[in-house]
This record gives C-alpha cells, sequence and structure tokens, in this order.
C-alpha cells in the first residue's frame, strides 16, 4: 500500500479514501468521499500546475456540472487539510482560471512484514521511457520506525509527481502510482454518464419545449434575437425541421394533441386565441385552425391537453384572480367550467396533465418571488394528492404518470414520486455549469433548457460624452447590481454558475472571482457596502442578509431581518420596510444586534453620505435630509415624476434621473446650481464619481435545448 506524504504531517491514502494526521506519535483519520478523493489523486499527479476548473469538473459523474459544486468540494477538502488560512498551504486558488496544488507530493511505500511463503509478484516492464527528472530532498521528511510488531515504513525518494520517474527500483513503485491514477482517471471516463443529448438549434431563443407522444419530433416557442416568438419544431431522429408564425403575433405554449397536431396560444396587446396546426399539411402550417378566443387584456398561458379532443386551459394569470380551470371541446369551441375557487388561489398561470390523463399539476404564486406546485386528481380538486412550495418562481415542471421534475433551490432539478407515501425528494443526477429552465415530459425523461435568454454586461459610461466601457462579457447568464467598494472593487449578483452568487470584480487586475457560496437560491434585488468595516448587505426575497468581505471573500452570513433596499449610514445599517400602508426606515446597530425605528413618514429609498442620511417617499417626486433632533429639511422639490429609486448624492451633487426624458438632473447641494446631462444607460442612477455612472446593459443570447433520460 502507498501513501503520500503532503507536509504538515499529513498523509493522503488514496486505496482508503482518506488523509492521516500523523502528530505527537497520534495518528488520526480523516475520511474523504470518492469525489474528493478522486480530486485529491488529481491534485497530487498535476502538482505545481494550474488546472482548469473544467478539468476538475471532469472528474463528475455527470456531463454538466456546475461551478459552485466545485466550490464546495474544493471548500471541503481545504477544511478537511486544515488549508483554510491566508496564504494557502496545499489549494491555491488561480483567479478566473482555476486551482493549483501547492503542497508535497512525495511517495511513500507501505510494506508489510515479509512472508517466505509468499507468492513473489509478477514484474511489468516500461517501454518506450521519457527521459525524467528525479529530485531528491530532506527537508519536512517525516521520521519513520521500525519494530517487529509494526508495518515497516519505506520512504524512497521525495518524488514530485508532475516528473515520471524510472529507474530501478523507484520506477517500480512510480509505476504502482501511475497505474492507480490512471486506473482512477479510467474508472471516471468508463462510468456510465446520466445520458444527456442536446437538441441543435443556434439560432433562436428557446422556450415551452414538449416532446411528441412518440418521442420523435420536439416543439418549441422560439424567438430570433427580436421580433415576436414563433413556433419551431424539430425532428430528434432526421433533423428535418418546420417553422409556423404569424406576423404581428406572439405564438406560444404548443402542445401536443397526437403526433401530427399541435395545439398553441396565439396573441398580441389586442388579441388572444387557441388555435391548432397539422404538421404533416403544409396549409394548415400557414395559418392556424381557430378552436377558441381567450382573454386578451389578460392572457393566459396556461394551457394542457387532456385527451384528443378537449384541452384544459386556466383564465387565471393574474395574481388577484382565483383559479379557474375550464375545458374546451376542440371540435366546437364550448366551454365548462371544471372547478372554480371562489376565495383560494392566486393566479394558477400553468397547467400540466400526466400522460394517463389523471393527475393534473398546477403552478400558482401570491407573490412571484415563489411557487406553488400542487398536483390533484382530474375532477377531484378539493384536496391535493401532493404539494409543495417553492422559494423561486418556475414555470414549468416535467409531470408523469408516478413522479415530478422542477427545479430546486440548488440550481438544479429535483425529483418527487408523488403517489407513493414517503414522497422523499431526490436530485435528478444532474448538475450544471448555466441555470436551467423549462423542465417537460418527454416520454423517457424531460427536456429543459439551459441558459438565460438575455445576458448583461457590466459598463462604466460617461454620461457627458456617451463613452462606455464594458467590464464583462458573460453568455447565458444574468450581471445585475453592480456597486463600486474602495474604488478598486465592483460587487454584483450574477447566476452564471447556476444560482445566484456575489461575484467581485478587480478594476486592476481585471479578474472576476465569484465570492459568496450560497447553498440554494435566492431572487437578489441589490447590493449595499460599507467600505469603512467591510460589511455587505444583500436585498432578496428572503430578507437582508448581512455578510462581511474580508480577504476577497464574503464571511458572517446572517440573516438580519425582512427588509428591503439596504443602505450603510454612519457604520449602521439602513433599510426600509412596509408597515401597513405607510414605508418606514429602520436603523440596525451591528455592534449590539438592535433594530430601532429611525423614519415612519413613508421613507423608502436612503442613501448614506458620510455624517448625512438622505432619504426619498415613495411616489412622491421630493428627496429629504434627515435630522436626528430637528425637523428633516427637504432639498428637492421639482414638480415632475421621477422613478422611485432613479437618484443618487455623489460628493454633494444630487443626480436625478427622468426616464421621460432620458435625461438626468444634476443639482449642486452647495451652488443650488443645475444641469441636465444625458441618462444614456444609467437607468439606476448608480454614480460612482462625477458624471460616471456604474451600470449593466442586456442583450439577447441562444440558449440551449437539452434532453435528459432517466436510466431504467
Amino acid at each position: 500500500m502507498m501513501r503520500y506524504y503532503l507536509g504538515k504531517d499529513i498523509y493522503f491514502c488514496h486505496q482508503e479514501s482518506k488523509l492521516i494526521f500523523d502528530k505527537d506519535n497520534e495518528s488520526v483519520d480523516v475520511s474523504l468521499d470518492h469525489l474528493e478523493s478522486s480530486i485529491m489523486i488529481y491534485f497530487i499527479s498535476h502538482a505545481g500546475e494550474i488546472i482548469s476548473k473544467n478539468s476538475l469538473m471532469d472528474i463528475w459523474n455527470s456531463q454538466y456540472v456546475m461551478e459552485h459544486s466545485l466550490t464546495r468540494v474544493i471548500s471541503t477538502l481545504r477544511k478537511k487539510l486544515h488549508d483554510t488560512s491566508k496564504p494557502s498551504l496545499f489549494i491555491k486558488t488561480i483567479p478566473r482560471t482555476g486551482y493549483q496544488y501547492i503542497g508535497l507530493a512525495e511517495i511513500i511505500e507501505i510494506q508489510p512484514q515479509k512472508n517466505e511463503f509468499e507468492d513473489k509478484p509478477e514484474t511489468t516492464e516500461l517501454s518506450d521511457k521519457p527521459e525524467v527528472s528525479v529530485t531528491e530532498s530532506v527537508q519536512d521528511k517525516p521520521e519513520t520506525s521500525k519494530s517487529s510488531d509494526q508495518t515497516e515504513v519505506n520512504v524512497t525518494k521525495s518524488i514530485k509527481i508532475k516528473n515520471i520517474l524510472i529507474g530501478t527500483g523507484l520506477g517500480a513503485i512510480l509505476l504502482i502510482s501511475t497505474t492507480l491514477f490512471l486506473y482512477e482517471e479510467d474508472e471516471v471516463k468508463n462510468r456510465s454518464y446520466t445520458p444527456v443529448f442536446e437538441i441543435i438549434d443556434t439560432e433562436t431563443l428557446k422556450e415551452q419545449p414538449a416532446v411528441s407522444l412518440n418521442g420523435e419530433v420536439v416543439v418549441y416557442a422560439a424567438r430570433e434575437m427580436k421580433g415576436h416568438w414563433f413556433i419551431k419544431l424539430k425532428n430528434l431522429v432526421n433533423s428535418k425541421k418546420w417553422i409556423h408564425r404569424k406576423d404581428n403575433y406572439h405564438l406560444s405554449s404548443p402542445l401536443w394533441l397526437n403526433n401530427e397536431e399541435i395545439i398553441y396560444i396565439q396573441w398580441n396587446a389586442n388579441h388572444c386565441s387557441i388555435r391548432k396546426i397539422n404538421i404533416n399539411q403544409d396549409e394548415s402550417i400557414q395559418d392556424g385552425h381557430l378552436i377558441s378566443n381567450c382573454n386578451a387584456s389578460n392572457v393566459s398561458l396556461a394551457l394542457a391537453v387532456l385527451d384528443e379532443n378537449t384541452i384544459l386551459y386556466s383564465a387565471s394569470e393574474s395574481l388577484s384572480v382565483p383559479m379557474q380551470l375550464i375545458s374546451i371541446d376542440i371540435n366546437t369551441g364550448a366551454k365548462r367550467h371544471l372547478h372554480n375557487y371562489v376565495n383560494k388561489g392566486h393566479g394558477v398561470y400553468r397547467i400540466y396533465v400526466s400522460p394517463n390523463k389523471k393527475n393534473i399539476a398546477m403552478l400558482s404564486t401570491d407573490d412571484w418571488y415563489n411557487t406553488d406546485i400542487s398536483i390533484f386528481e382530474i375532477g377531484k380538486f378539493d384536496n391535493s394528492i401532493w404539494h409543495e412550495n417553492i422559494n423561486l418562481p418556475l414555470f414549468s415542471v416535467a409531470l408523469d404518470d408516478e413522479k415530478i421534475v422542477y427545479k430546486n433551490l440548488k440550481g438544479g432539478f429535483s425529483v418527487a414520486y408523488y403517489n407513493e407515501s414517503s414522497q422523499v425528494e431526490q436530485t435528478v443526477p444532474l448538475v450544471f455549469t448555466k441555470p436551467v429552465y423549462s423542465p417537460t415530459y418527454a416520454s423517457d425523461g424531460f427536456v429543459f433548457t439551459e441558459g438565460d435568454k438575455w445576458v448583461h454586461q457590466i459598463i462604466i459610461e460617461l454620461l457627458s460624452s456617451g463613452d462606455k466601457e464594458v467590464l464583462t462579457d458573460f453568455h447565458n447568464s444574468v450581471v445585475k447590481n453592480p456597486i463600486l467598494i474602495n474604488d478598486t472593487s465592483i460587487l454584483y449578483y450574477s447566476n452564471q454558475t447556476g444560482i445566484n452568487q456575489i461575484w467581485r470584480y478587480d478594476l486592476d487586475t481585471k479578474n472576476q472571482e465569484q465570492i459568496s457560496n450560497f447553498e440554494h437560491a435566492y431572487f437578489i434585488e441589490g447590493i449595499a457596502a460599507d467600505e469603512i468595516s467591510g460589511r455587505v448587505a444583500i436585498s432578496t426575497n428572503e430578507g437582508i442578509i448581512l455578510t462581511k468581505l474580508e480577504n476577497n471573500k464574503l464571511i458572517e452570513h446572517r440573516n438580519v431581518i425582512k427588509g428591503i433596499h439596504p443602505s450603510f449610514w454612519d457604520g449602521k445599517l439602513i433599510f426600509s420596510r412596509l408597515n401597513g400602508d405607510i414605508n418606514e426606515v429602520f436603523q440596525y446597530d451591528i455592534t449590539n444586534d438592535e433594530t430601532k425605528l429611525l423614519i415612519s413618514n413613508g421613507a423608502y429609498k436612503t442613501v448614506g453620505v458620510g455624517k448625512n442620511l438622505y432619504y426619498s417617499k415613495y411616489h412622491i417626486a421630493v428627496i429629504w435630509k434627515y435630522h436626528e433632533n430637528m425637523p428633516d429639511q427637504l432639498i428637492f422639490d421639482e414638480q415632475q415624476a421621477i422613478p422611485l429609486e432613479a437618484w443618487n448624492i455623489k460628493k454633494n451633487i444630487l443626480y436625478i434621473g427622468n426616464s421621460n426624458t432620458e435625461k438626468i438632473l444634476k443639482v449642486d447641494l452647495d451652488t443650488r446650481k443645475t444641469e441636465n446631462i444625458s441618462m444614456g444607460s444609467c437607468s439606476s442612477i448608480n454614480i460612482i464619481s462625477e458624471n460616471v455612472c456604474l451600470s449593466t446593459e442586456g442583450k439577447p443570447s441562444i440558449n440551449r435545448l437539452l434532453k435528459y433520460t432517466f436510466d431504467n
């Protein structure tokens, strides 16, 4: 058996997947799981090399791995190695690139007490031996002892694994090591990967996919970089494609009636109808057959097929409308209300019927930040047979006769067998490098999309001239809410590793890295930072998370309180919260963990500048300066409508945006001199210095369409 000496009295035994801490004549074992052990042997076998994240993610038993999954494993491995201080002892992070193993990698052969009756091992010779380099070392070499009752430890030589060692005796030792590592790599490569394949379409944005009953054709709503949504079909067997579009109309929610006919919703601002096409009749592709009209003022995309002659439609897209489930006869267009809730249900905006037509899944919400998934037996809508609430906005599930698949809080997919009494949620064995959406039933699995349809770039814009500098350029992911701290770094949130995390961009090195490690998804609404204390407040759908930026990582995560619009003033956290019909501003003192009411007159957004605190009220185009022991001072009152949050103060200059005129009004608070400049892309008025705005710009991006097949 062999071990690797890593330094600091730590050994790694690959065969037994464990670390051994040998100090003061006491040995302590720390177990590694299979993935941690595989990554550890990969590090050792590439000691000193800079290893890309993609190379490490190849070790997973999946073709699609999210970067934050790798980050979590590396973090756990560091903790088990006691490598959490700075600078790193074993695993060094290389910003924007990957990692580098910087510890020792000395091979130690553990030889059991020799038995004269043992068969001699067969020897293996190496052919075509490359030129090699052998490095001997006596530094930090562990002490060894021998006794008749103990295993004999023979430290052969200190070897850097990145060199290939050959030679009499030592070559055999490295051959064993290399064979074990190659076996590990082969073991990883030869595992049966989860069967996922891409449905190629690099021309359009994609959503709402559905696979035909025979599994041969996929249909989905498609859109080019601009224009209306249309219907696109692709044969998965022969790659034949169809397109059905209608000028000046969106075509959405395509579903299969049978293997030849598709229903869909055709709509614009003045029209809504449910229609049918036959993909084998060219004339039908030109214009769909009208089945029924729907509400154009409140278009619902909740459509499902009950049978070949009947469809289901939910006319309750609005949050304020109770559930209205309607069946529609395809041949006559006749409507029948299957069930109405008088005082229950909030915006049943999607419905899905199981293949055996016995169950129906409904998605509803009361605030668009969470999703209520309920499964009923068709015709028995008083009590659900399965229910789950997810703190995510979901727009599809994959429902079959036994199980339901939906996006989970970790950015992947979960599957629940809703007919079983245990109803235990399982994770679909897939992890991803990009956000995923739209799981939809297929006969042997489900189809889904990967990547966002819109992406954002962080830009710095000089408002006086309109000149811009693009700082980041991501594909298929969202980048939002950038803020500048200490004039050297930009913090922002992005879902480029599957779920929203906080990232940091270094203006000097141009490097960017993920600095948070949230375990589940948050809808992030804003970020605020206190440069003096290093505190960072993150406004989410679940409240404000207070963290601290230390060594370019966010630490000490803790939920503070339900509230929005965090800012910092005089070392304290300021935030607002709705109390009945009026908004109030609170102050949270971090040092004594106390919260107190600060402003109760409807104050909404706050901006702290040095010792001064400024605020605006909801729907009122005026701005005040707060005073603790005297009436607040009105500093701006121009009778014009301004966006609720479109103002900022920088170096005693007030910037107020007007989206109607696309201008920013500058007000010098000392001289009261005013000036109008172009708003450009600076809609949030995030001013970082005079006339300079930090902002984001969005652009369309092509997402991917994938299919997952369950293992049989």
